[in-house]
């Protein structure tokens, strides 16, 4: 579990860096909480699908919706 974490926070750190966010490590934080709790509580046996719940709430979040 840890492992695949630390994959995982790789790509959600790279993110909030390259927009210039303040704090990327809080924001991968952040990012990967929502991605396990989209993995836990809708999509535990496909990470692609969790994949697109996470995208969605990122969507959602930055639009004020």
């Amino acid at each position: 579990m840890t492992a695949h974490r630390n994959r995982i926070r790789t790509p959600f750190r790279e993110l909030p860096t390259r927009l210039g966010h303040a704090e990327a490590e809080s924001a991968a934080g952040a990012l990967l909480m929502l991605y396990g709790g989209a993995m836990a509580a809708c999509h535990p046996d496909d990470s692609t699908a969790a994949h697109k719940a996470l995208l969605e709430a990122v969507r959602l979040i930055q639009s004020g919706s």
